[in-house]
């Protein structure tokens, strides 16, 4: 039992230091515990508690936490790069741009647009769908998440 005290005590501390030191913009928090190891569908939180994770980490993981492949790729590029801009070019991107494009339906000309966050591919559907239809206005829901930018806390209808 003393355990299970301390690990709900951890957990309550660092939720509290996660309220006193990271912005409430950030992040919602649905949900009130702290995970310490993620592998395939499933998480664990510091208590050791397993549950599925049917969020992927917000779809960020949809082949699953920890995916050996995903795994391989990230160490075989660590020696070379970590990360580059858009202002120099690389051949990684240019073959995920290839790929998506090859992968993209239809017999028009395609090009791929890379974003940081699901925040800039919801403000680039919105702009591109404004221009599109030429129309000033856009359908929403109330109480629902598009994004952390300006753009999608301005849709989301739902304001602290």
């Amino acid at each position: 039992m003393a355990n299970k005290k301390m690990s709900i005590k951890k957990t309550d501390e660092l939720i509290d230091k996660c309220k006193r030191y990271i912005s409430d913009g950030q992040a919602f928090k649905y949900f009130p515990m702290v995970v310490s190891k993620a592998k395939g569908a499933k998480i664990w939180d510091v208590n050791g508690k397993e549950y599925i994770d049917f969020l992927s980490s917000a779809a960020t993981f949809n082949v699953g936490h920890n995916n050996p492949k995903v795994v391989n790729v990230i160490k075989s590029n660590l020696n070379k790069y970590l990360h580059y801009c858009f202002y120099i070019y690389h051949e990684p991107a240019v073959k995920l741009a290839e790929l998506l494009v090859n992968l993209s339906p239809g017999n028009f000309e395609k090009k791929v647009a890379f974003g940081l966050s699901g925040s800039d591919a919801v403000d680039t559907a919105v702009k591109a769908s404004l221009i599109y239809t030429r129309r000033r206005n856009i359908a929403s829901f109330t109480d629902s998440y598009h994004g952390s930018t300006f753009m999608g806390i301005s849709i989301s209808g739902s304001f602290k």
